[in-house]
């Protein structure tokens, strides 16, 4: 998750739960958010201003080992896994469960392995990693407008799903019957994208036109429960966040329960 400080800085954090102990991943004095997993439990994924003031896309390697293999060695690799991969589909074919994969994370140090791996002219937005870990589609924004791109793991073979898109967000990557599809909201209204990613070690990732997915939703609103809220959070943010802990002599909670 991502947090801000004292000063709004926005930085990246893993939570240990067996151990109650926070790590501050990012550790950079600009913001740093958006962090996502690769289901392949070797990377975190995260958006950053650290490099000239852009947002771009970084990667922190969880462990020294994936941080430490050449572009040889990464290229065997995968070559290696691709085939292992194609063993696993005709297993799952038989079954439908799906083995955990462990996560390991040294933390020592993980500040200092990070990877640059966006470099376009314009923000990036939003990102999601595709289930492959191969992948990742990613809004950004430049000159001609808002577009969706896809690069693969390494920051290479960037490719543009869709070249233009009014303000799209809230991307969720959906897996149907061995296909990958991009759901995103555009305008107020639902969008499916169907999104073609290579195989094997292949570059050209491709996207067939969105469909629209009409729908109505009816929203009911308790104006008097609506209200009770704001009260409380105003009455939160003042008890928390006012100069005068003393409340210039005020009784806070007393006030609290009289209004």
């Amino acid at each position: 998750y991502s947090r801000e400080d004292n000063n709004f800085n926005q930085d990246v954090y893993i939570y240990e739960m067996n151990r109650d102990k926070t790590h501050n991943i990012s550790m950079h004095p600009d913001d740093d958010y958006m962090p996502c997993w690769s289901p392949d439990g070797r990377f975190l994924y995260f958006l950053s201003k650290r490099a000239d003031n852009n947002t771009d896309i970084w990667r922190v390697a969880l462990t020294r080992q994936w941080h430490d293999l050449s572009e040889g060695e990464w290229q065997e690799l995968m070559e290696k896994e691709e085939e292992k991969n194609d063993e696993k589909k005709e297993k799952q074919k038989k079954s439908t469960e799906k083995s955990p994969i462990p996560l390991t994370i040294d933390f020592k140090d993980i500040h200092l392995r990070m990877a640059h791996m966006t470099r376009l002219l314009g923000e990036e937005l939003e990102l999601v990693v595709i289930g492959d870990s191969k992948h990742i589609l990613f809004t950004a924004q430049n000159d001609e407008g808002t577009g969706l791109y896809s690069i693969k793991w390494n920051g290479k073979g960037k490719n543009v799903l869709l070249p233009n898109v009014s303000t799209p967000g809230a991307l969720t990557l959906i897996e149907e019957q061995a296909e990958t599809f991009c759901y995103y909201i555009s305008k107020g209204k639902l969008y499916k994208l169907k999104v073609n990613m290579p195989s094997g070690n292949e570059d050209n990732a491709n996207a067939s036109p969105p469909k629209n997915i009409p729908f109505n939703a009816r929203l009911v609103i308790d104006r008097a429960n609506e209200n009770a809220q704001k009260f409380d959070e105003a009455w939160r943010q003042l008890r928390d966040h006012f100069y005068d802990a003393r409340f210039h002599g005020a009784d806070w909670n007393a006030l609290y329960k009289k209004y």
